[in-house]
């Protein structure tokens, strides 16, 4: 109850309207009480303020090339939107859970993903960074030649929201599966939530992981790698031919052994 039904913007009486406003010290939304005068001007603030963050999930889509994801129609999601709408409501990001989607090219699981990317900028105004697993790898293998690795592992495991996408599908080195370890832990540890997409679970990712490199051999990082993944996050599997649809939500940290799997391309989920 707002004291002696006051405005908590310019302090008048007769308080008439509540709006939900963003503030961006706290990241976070609350409800405003404001008389008629301040309603509209901060109707009109929020209204500006969408707006801007609209523009700032577009630069994001300009940045690493995903112009399909750019407007999403309900019907080209699994069950016209259902599978979303469930997704949304299974995980929050002040859970400190992660999100791990898992089918096969076509199920959905990377339109889903986006999905909840836009509804963090947007709605929330949260900082999401997004990579494709093949580019991580390259821009690691980038870094690792001009020794700016730590100072760009320093800031991804500090971004709010991460999105990595088609998780498997990379071929690997000891540098590329060392850097995605540690932004995988670090973020574990420091409980921020990262979105993963993948066409595999379990043992066949980290099989497909250690298959991916280029010399054949075997670092040790597979194992952990996806065990952090795991324990870190909700699982959603998509299952095959269903755009559609059916799919497992499991809301425990762990995926079972009888995943199912399929093979995919960049971007196609």
């Amino acid at each position: 109850m707002i004291a002696e039904n006051r405005c908590e913007r310019c302090g008048g009486l007769m308080v008439v309207a509540m709006h939900r406003v963003f503030e961006a010290d706290a990241m976070t939304w609350r409800e405003l009480a404001t008389c008629p005068a301040c309603g509209v001007d901060e109707s009109a603030a929020e209204a500006a303020r969408y707006r801007e963050r609209e523009q700032i999930y577009n630069a994001l889509i300009d940045q690493v090339d995903a112009q399909a994801f750019r407007t999403i129609r309900r019907e080209y999601l699994p069950e016209g939107g259902r599978e979303l709408d469930r997704v949304l409501t299974a995980w929050t990001y002040e859970s400190g859970q992660g999100l791990l989607l898992i089918g096969p090219t076509g199920s959905g699981k990377t339109r889903c993903a986006w999905q909840v990317v836009r509804r963090e900028i947007v709605e929330h105004g949260r900082r999401v960074r997004v990579y494709g697993a093949i580019a991580f790898g390259h821009e690691a293998t980038e870094r690792a030649y001009d020794g700016t690795t730590r100072a760009w592992l320093d800031k991804l495991a500090r971004v709010p929201l991460l999105m990595i996408d088609d998780i498997g599908k990379e071929k690997t080195t000891e540098a590329r599966e060392e850097a995605m370890f540690h932004l995988i832990d670090r973020r574990a540890a420091n409980m921020l939530p990262t979105i993963y997409t993948s066409n595999f679970d379990g043992d066949e990712l980290v099989e497909r992981i250690k298959g991916g490199r280029r010399d054949g051999g075997d670092s040790g990082y597979a194992d952990p790698m996806v065990r952090r993944m795991r324990d870190t996050c909700i699982a959603v599997v998509f299952t095959e031919g269903s755009r559609g649809g059916e799919y497992r939500e499991r809301a425990e940290q762990r995926t079972g052994p009888d995943t199912r799997v399929g093979g995919g391309e960049k971007y196609g989920g």
